[in-house]
Order: C-alpha cells, then sequence, then structure tokens
C-alpha cells in the first residue's frame, strides 16, 4: 500500500519507502479520536505512520496548524502542511522537533493510529 509521504516544513516524494521501514521493540502506538472537529495530539520528533481506523470518509491531518478549514474549497488557497487519507490508506511524515499534530474526519468518526518507528 502506497502512503503518503512528508517531512514538517520540507516537501519529499510520495512513496512507499517510509512504510517499508521496519517496526522495532521501540515503536510507540498513540490514538486521537476524531469528529469533524478539530482535534489534537502533541507528537514527539521522529517517524510515522498513520491511519484511520473505522474511517468511513476522508480524514485530514495537519502537521502544526489546524484543520478546521480543510480540504480547501475546490479552486481555494492551497493548504500549507496538511494532507489527506482516504478510508484504509496508511500515511507517514516525519516531525523534526515536538509538534501539535490536527486531524478531523470530513464526515462521521474514526480513530487516528500514530506509530512511531524512531
Amino acid at each position: 500500500m502506497k502512503g503518503a509521504s512528508t517531512t514538517f516544513g520540507t516537501r519529499v516524494a510520495l512513496g512507499a519507502d517510509r512504510w517499508t521501514s521496519p517496526f522495532s521493540a521501540d515503536v510507540t502506538l498513540r490514538t486521537l479520536d476524531l469528529t469533524v472537529a478539530d482535534a489534537s495530539i502533541s507528537l514527539a520528533p521522529g517517524e510515522y505512520t498513520c491511519y484511520a481506523a473505522n474511517a468511513t470518509d476522508e480524514v485530514v491531518v495537519g502537521l502544526g496548524v489546524t484543520t478546521a478549514t480543510s480540504p480547501p474549497a475546490t479552486g481555494g488557497a492551497a493548504v500549507v502542511g496538511v494532507f489527506a487519507l482516504n478510508p484504509g490508506m496508511v500515511g507517514s511524515f516525519t516531525l523534526a522537533a515536538t509538534t501539535t499534530v490536527h486531524a478531523r474526519c470530513v464526515a462521521d468518526t474514526a480513530n487516528l493510529r500514530l506509530m512511531r518507528k524512531l
């Protein structure tokens, strides 16, 4: 499965490279319960893989930015630092410093699972 890959503050190529890097005994797992309202969690620096458990619609994730107005309207201004996950999609991102990660469901509810690999 191909994941969305981004580095906080820097764009990197999309691909399966982060998804295929192994988990170790040091992996940590966090959960963020989502509704249509913006929710947030503070995460330590590291490489993360995430997915939205029980999602029936799109989930938007913001790295240090709110997701209250995401996704943008058709033709609207680009939103920097935000990526979207469709149901069943896995995303990966890297945080260089402790960062408040925001997320919300476009509709319904879900549980964002955040696994820190490194």
